[in-house]
């Protein structure tokens, strides 16, 4: 099986569609990140373009199989933002739009993967929305989306959803122990809100990590943190969890706020603030939550001072406590 173990009903369900000649012209592959979309995705694009497919797998070593291994197959299109770059623009849909008037080359279909489909620009969706209103025979579009909600309706509407929830955590374990064998990986995937190829990735960083961040918001919180210094250091995140991070720790202690500490989920966190909870303003507490969501959203888009947003949160943070 080329996808990973918890895509496959995901994965059968693709290929039913495809032996019965019901495949829809544009599929929307959604959930949390880290979950293996992107390799769900490029994997069906492979079975997809196999001549010689077999027991619903690419076969790997026909002439398409080796061209999409070597990243240069004529009828496969794969569009993302360029490196450095925030969004998809106008101009690379409105080619693709022009190039599905054309008919395969090699293979019996087009495949054109979009990631994130999200970081289109209002522009690039409306181009692509005529394709999707009009779809050519033999094209086909593969959308991966982490936060739909951001696409226009018109987009999602004319489009064929397939959810990608995280796995069970034991079966996360399970195959992350496969991958490499670590004691650590229950705590790492609690790090990562459970997505496995977050923590595979973040197996370097270790534990250590998510620790020193929850310490210093832990200070934050009782006044004994530097606001710039803070909002400096969330700024430069590199694993693109801190938001989520700080977003959980909030919603622990405005949970223990409400109904007592008992109620928290981190209890290492409620060791540390013990007596500072009681004294903790939750409607502080929850403006926090809403500023994240807001910030979650601007760091996805990248059209916000990042720094800036952090600092303030920090100061909110503060005040919360004090």
């Amino acid at each position: 099986m080329n996808c990973l173990p918890w895509q496959q009903e995901q994965w059968e369900r693709l290929c039913s569609y495809q032996e019965k000649g019901r495949l829809p012209h544009a599929i929307l592959l959604e959930g949390p990140r880290s979950t293996g979309k992107q390799t769900f995705a490029r994997a069906f694009a492979n079975y997809m373009l196999c001549s010689s497919p077999r027991n619903n797998e690419p076969c790997g070593s026909c002439h398409g199989c080796q061209l999409l291994k070597a990243g240069n197959h004529p009828d496969f299109v794969d569009m993302e933002p360029e490196e450095g770059g925030k969004t998809i623009k106008v101009d690379e849909i409105r080619a693709f739009v022009t190039s599905t008037a054309l008919t395969p080359q090699i293979a019996a279909c087009r495949i054109t993967l979009i990631s994130p489909a999200e970081a289109m620009n209002s522009a690039a969706a409306n181009s692509l929305l005529k394709t999707l209103e009009e779809p050519n025979p033999g094209n086909h579009i593969l959308l991966v989306s982490h936060a739909p909600w951001e696409l226009p309706a018109t987009i999602r509407s004319r489009c064929q959803h397939l959810m990608f929830p995280l796995p069970a955590k034991q079966e996360a374990i399970e195959w992350l122990t496969a991958q490499q064998p670590d004691d650590e990986w229950p705590g790492l995937l609690d790090c990562v809100r459970g997505a496995p190829l977050k923590a595979l990735e973040f197996q370097q960083h270790g534990l250590d990590s998510y620790r020193e961040e929850k310490r210093r918001f832990a200070a934050l919180l009782s006044g004994k943190a530097n606001l710039v210094e803070v909002g400096m250091a969330w700024s430069k995140d590199e694993t693109g969890m801190i938001a989520n991070w700080i977003y959980h720790w909030t919603l622990d202690l405005a949970r223990a706020n409400e109904s007592g500490i008992m109620q928290m989920h981190d209890r290492e966190l409620a060791d540390w603030l013990k007596d500072l909870i009681p004294q903790l303003d939750s409607v502080k507490l929850f403006s926090v939550l809403d500023k994240l969501s807001s910030l979650q959203q601007g760091i996805r888009s990248r059209n916000l001072n990042v720094q800036m947003q952090f600092e303030t949160l920090a100061l909110e943070l503060m005040e919360a406590g004090t």
